[in-house]
């Protein structure tokens, strides 16, 4: 299944793009999708380990345009098409 990202601040130039689509097997939930952006990361930078908690430390995740709290938190299956944002403080998450 197909899920746009869209990335913000230090993960987007750290990513070197503004959105990336991931293709990931149906019923994965958003937890899975951090998971793969933060392998990723951690390949990208050359510092394993660290890439979840570059992910999740402060950032804002928007699903559907939904903060993932009131989506079902990091257990929130992503469907086809679903669209997450990743946006750190100083861009208001």
């Amino acid at each position: 299944m197909r899920v746009l990202v869209h990335l913000y601040g230090d993960l987007r130039q750290a990513l070197s793009q503004k959105e990336m689509v991931a293709y990931l097997k149906k019923g994965t939930t958003l937890e899975g999708l951090l998971h793969h952006l933060a392998k990723k990361l951690e390949r990208r930078a050359g510092d394993e380990g660290a890439g979840l908690q570059r992910i999740m430390g402060g950032n804002v995740i928007l699903v559907n345009g939904r903060h993932h709290n009131f989506t079902g938190g990091l257990k929130t299956v992503l469907v086809e098409d679903t669209v997450v944002d990743v946006i750190p403080p100083l861009l208001g998450g």
